[in-house]
């Protein structure tokens, strides 16, 4: 199932964080098997992430703990993706 949006916390300085503020895309391969994929194309926000509230709430929810420490001066973002077209494949 695809979810209207998707939402991820990234650094502000990131290279990733700088392409995604004009490509709105994101590609996801099967590490298991490669030719698997799913790529999602949409409009991108991105906003400041007060207190770290997204990035704390995603940790709990996958790890199951407080996310790590930033380094010092870092600035965390939300990028948040209305998907308006899926494709991808699945052997």
């Amino acid at each position: 199932m695809i979810r209207p949006a998707t939402t991820s916390t990234t650094g502000a300085g990131i290279p990733a964080r700088r392409r995604t503020a004009t490509a709105s895309r994101v590609a996801v391969l099967d590490s298991a098997d490669p030719e698997n994929y799913v790529e999602l194309r949409g409009r991108v926000s991105i906003t400041p992430d007060a207190g770290r509230r997204v990035d704390s709430a995603l940790s709990w929810k996958y790890d199951g703990k407080d996310p790590g420490e930033d380094r010092p001066g870092a600035v965390r973002v939300v990028v948040r993706m209305v998907v308006q077209k899926a494709t991808g494949y699945a052997a």
